[in-house]
């Protein structure tokens, strides 16, 4: 859901089809500033449906604070931006 009480969420995202073979896929998240926080994916992956679950925490295990913040999945020169509020 968002915005999310506690930070944990599932992204959902699809890869579409027509490639040959696996494509390179990368899920990030970043702060308002722009920094990285975390990588969720990066690696090979056929056309399809996926999901990634969140648990709300960047890359050194430390729950995120409340704010805005911003998940990208990028798919080669393809990217797509959405942001997400965790709530207090």
């Amino acid at each position: 859901p968002n915005p999310t009480p506690n930070g944990r969420m599932t992204i959902a995202y699809s890869l579409p089809g027509g490639a040959d073979g696996p494509q390179h896929v990368a899920l990030r998240l970043y702060d308002l500033g722009g920094r990285q926080l975390r990588t969720l994916l990066d690696g090979a992956q056929l056309p399809g449906r996926y999901q990634v679950s969140f648990d709300g925490n960047d890359a050194r295990g430390q729950r995120l604070a409340p704010g805005l913040y911003f998940v990208r999945v990028s798919r080669g020169a393809m990217q797509q931006t959405k942001r997400f509020v965790i709530m207090p």
